[in-house]
């Protein structure tokens, strides 16, 4: 018997009052792990186990539960297990089939309840069995039902599958998996006094768990307004209301499918890649395993157009954009985010050059004796490196270029800002996609910036992304040397650039802070002399925290 359809739960929703909080305990994401979740409108305590083996090529899952102590004595508890074989259009010989108990047709063992089996060209024949364990109380046999619907559709779709899972293999494995994740997680990230009770223990395996819990990989189209429309540009005074004005009349592009392998910032609330996000993701996965690491920078940066621009938000088919309101669903590609991808890289290096200790995950790209080895693991480091640093590149620019704030100019009908006196021209930059109450390209949605916006002012969080970038993307192409030298001290001077007028532009010695700039007043003579009579005055907007 199943609970009323009002009690039946598909998905943990942060909002949802009768989940008393869930989440992975202890998780690696080579390994699995375990995740709780604690359902008082069910009266039940779930725990649900996933392990996979070594070659990655089978897995299974235990789910237990256990009744909480204000459980009325008529709780009965069902599990729906959902099944479902994807088939796009031009796949041939794809098969699924559930058999229940009874028929064993494809089971190995006599103790298999539910026995599914099929093929698929990818994979080749495939099969996993439900267990059913002698002690678990149920009540009522499994029920299988089966129905198709669009590819499209698959995440809507309902399989019923009523009966808990067992399997001794995957206890074991659960149960020696634990105290080996626990001492990995202290050796990786090693806590001192007052952090080395058991409490930041827990705190810190539940803190990686859920990050590594988090890994997703998603595959689908994406909308995209590809006009390029002038107001994007930004350089008018109201330039937000033009440019939303195009937005609403812009003809929106929907791509071809493309995939992703991201860790989200949260599951039941944004379960897809977010490209700033991502960077900050990877600082603690690339101490724990550094080539899983590396896999999730290499699949981000083969979404990157010819132009160098990767989409902030990774919304990839229906399923995605049903949890995102429909004005945020479409993509810019005048619209960046902070590249914090770049930060990984000068932390790589010393990884495969072995300046700082990595005591994560064996690492294909490391050898015993280092990086720098004539063959094998070194090839295979600066092989990677040399993949990646022309993408990286590209972005780079391409930030630098659709990002950039306004000095001076050679077009008589463009306006002329003043600069304090000193300032490098260029290397200067404020984030499109501004509005007088949010900079969501900047990652700080709602900092507050210059009121009301112009486009004549500076963003000092964007000239420290650059100078930050610049200085990684030196060190990368000083590592790989050889052609690579003239790009290195271009990046050095990109560095030293961002770094003068961090100093000069962005620098309020009476605050004692760096700070934004915008523009005040002005009329319009356009004499371009800095003294702030043609197109106001040069001030400096500080926001303490």
């Amino acid at each position: 018997m199943l609970m009323r359809a009002a009690a039946l739960h598909d998905t943990c929703e942060q909002d949802d009052d009768s989940i008393e909080g869930f989440g992975w305990t202890a998780y690696d994401t080579r390994f699995g792990g375990t995740q709780t979740i604690h359902d008082s409108q069910g009266h039940v305590d779930i725990t649900t186990d996933f392990v996979k083996t070594k070659d990655g090529n089978s897995w299974g899952i235990q789910v237990r539960g256990s009744l909480r102590p204000d459980a009325p004595s008529s709780v009965k508890t069902a599990i729906v297990f959902h099944v479902a074989h994807e088939k796009t259009e031009g796949d041939s010989g794809k098969s699924l089939r559930c058999m229940g108990s009874g028929t064993k047709v494809g089971a190995a063992r006599d103790d298999v309840d539910i026995a599914c089996y099929g093929y698929d060209p990818a994979l080749g024949d495939f099969k996993f069995n439900v267990i059913g364990a002698s002690s678990n109380g149920v009540v009522e046999g499994p029920v299988v039902a089966a129905t198709g619907v669009p590819e499209r559709s698959i995440w809507k779709a309902k399989y019923d599958l009523r009966r808990s899972f067992y399997g001794e293999n995957i206890a074991r494995s659960i149960d020696s998996f634990q105290p080996d994740f626990q001492a990995n997680v202290d050796k990786v990230f090693p806590r001192t006094a007052p952090f080395d009770d058991e409490e930041h223990a827990s705190f810190s395996r539940a803190l990686l768990s859920n990050l590594l819990g988090g890994l997703g990989f998603f595959h689908g189209d994406s909308k995209v307004d590809y006009t390029n429309a002038t107001e994007y540009l930004e350089i008018d005074l109201n330039f937000w209301e033009k440019a939303s004005e195009a937005m609403k009349h812009a003809t929106i592009t929907t791509t071809g499918p493309m995939s992703l392998l991201s860790h989200i910032p949260s599951r039941p609330v944004f379960p897809r890649g977010f490209l700033w996000d991502e960077g900050f993701h990877l600082l603690p996965v690339v101490e724990w395993d550094l080539d899983l690491a590396i896999s999730v920078l290499q699949s981000w940066l083969n979404l990157m157009d010819d132009d160098g621009w990767m989409a902030r938000e990774q919304i990839l088919g229906p399923e995605a954009r049903s949890r995102v309101p429909g004005g945020f669903q479409v993509q810019y590609p005048q619209h960046a985010n902070p590249p914090t991808l770049l930060l990984l890289f000068p932390i790589i290096l010393s990884k495969l050059n072995k300046a700082n200790a990595y005591v994560g995950h064996p690492s294909e790209y490391r050898s015993s004796t280092g990086a720098e080895t004539a063959t094998g693991t070194g090839d295979k480091a600066r092989a990677m490196l040399r993949e990646l640093y022309p993408r990286l590149s590209r972005h780079y620019q391409w930030f630098r270029r659709t990002q950039s704030g306004n000095f001076t100019t050679t077009d008589a009908n463009a306006y002329y800002y003043p600069r304090p006196e000193g300032a490098i021209p260029d290397a200067g930059f404020r984030w499109r996609g501004r509005t007088p109450m949010h900079t969501f390209a900047s990652g700080l949605d709602d900092y507050p910036r210059a009121d009301p916006p112009h486009p004549g002012e500076l963003h000092v969080d964007a000239l420290a992304w650059v100078g930050a970038s610049a200085q990684a993307l030196q060190q990368v192409a000083a590592y790989l040397g050889g052609d690579f030298d003239g790009d290195a001290a271009v990046y050095a001077e990109h560095l030293a650039a961002a770094r003068h007028n961090l100093d000069v532009v962005h620098w309020d010695p009476e605050q004692e802070a760096y700070c934004d700039t915008t523009i005040v007043g002005g009329g319009g003579d356009g004499d371009g002399d800095g003294d702030g009579d043609g197109y106001g005055e040069f001030q400096r907007v500080c926001h303490l925290g």
